[in-house]
């Protein structure tokens, strides 16, 4: 099944949005940043979709066990690798920062 629990760092500016991508089939995520607030679309074509999470705040979405059925498998996941899930740039502020996502199954 592979991880269970991973941890990834992005970098992000203020000038694009960075796509956060499922590295494995997972039900969890959250991103965090302690330097700058981050703003989060799922679509980010659409301003109506924007949040904002303030610095050295959590924000996370978690799914059931019973997200996609994978086809043919005997799986499950909320998330499924390589899908992205939203996109997060740097609320204020020039520059780049990182960016901590945590993944888990």
């Amino acid at each position: 099944m592979g991880n269970r629990f991973i941890k990834s760092r992005l970098t992000v500016s203020e000038t694009d949005w960075t796509p956060v991508v499922a590295p494995a089939d997972m039900d969890y995520f959250a991103v965090r940043c302690d330097a700058v607030s981050l703003l989060v679309r799922t679509d980010v074509a659409d301003a109506n979709t924007e949040d904002t999470i303030p610095a050295t705040i959590q924000d996370g979405v978690m799914g059931s066990n019973s997200g996609h059925w994978v086809l043919n498998t005997a799986k499950y996941a909320r998330f499924l690798q390589g899908e992205t899930v939203c996109s997060i740039k740097r609320a204020t502020g020039s520059g780049s920062v990182t960016v901590i996502v945590t993944w888990v199954r």
